[in-house]
């Protein structure tokens, strides 16, 4: 299963400090997407066994790699009917790594 949280700004903080650990003990749980609503970018966690790891944040019309779906998924694919153009900007903050592990 893949869960994909879209990042709001009024709930960005407890989206990624506090929903991510809870998903990452669902051991059906096989992927977890960051998804920005604002900008073009998504940061996919891959569960490795009883471990994750973090791929490195794709941004504009980058694209992710998802083991579960087999294969890559366009930003473009993702963002497609938003009206998010793929020339914004990013913050920066997707940069960041969560601050403590999952």
């Amino acid at each position: 299963m893949i869960v994909a949280e879209v990042l709001s700004p009024s709930t960005e903080r407890d989206d990624m400090r506090t929903k991510l650990p809870l998903y990452a003990s669902v051991p059906s749980i096989m992927e977890i997407w960051l998804v920005a609503s604002r900008e073009r970018w998504v940061r996919v966690h891959v569960r490795q066994g009883e471990s994750w790891t973090v791929g490195l944040p794709a941004v504009g019309s980058g694209s992710v790699e998802s083991p579960f779906l087999g294969g890559p998924v366009l930003l473009d694919d993702i963002y497609r009917g938003s009206g998010v153009p793929a020339d914004m900007p990013a913050r920066g903050h997707h940069l960041l790594r969560p601050d403590r592990p999952l």
